[in-house]
Formats: C-alpha cells, sequence, structure tokens
C-alpha cells in the first residue's frame, strides 16, 4: 500500500488508502504516495 494506513476487505483481500483525520477510504485521486523515511547510519571509527 502506498499510503501507509489501509484497510483491508475480508472478502477479497483488497487493500484500500485510509485518512485517519477523515476516518474514510481515500479515493484513487486523493492518495499520495508513502515513502518510508531513509535511515543513515555513520560508522564511528
Amino acid at each position: 500500500m502506498q499510503t501507509g494506513t489501509y484497510v483491508v476487505c475480508l472478502d477479497c483481500g483488497t487493500e484500500f488508502a485510509y485518512d485517519w483525520k477523515k476516518m474514510r477510504v481515500l479515493s484513487p485521486n486523493e492518495q499520495k504516495p508513502f515513502t518510508h523515511a531513509r535511515v543513515e547510519v555513520e560508522a564511528n571509527g
């Protein structure tokens, strides 16, 4: 899923983007790409 928060249909398993603030499933044109946080590790040497 691209939004990070989603609901799943219990009949078919399809995932739908969900907005917790609006408490509703998002339409395809409302969905924004979800990117994972990038974590960089520095070696102390």
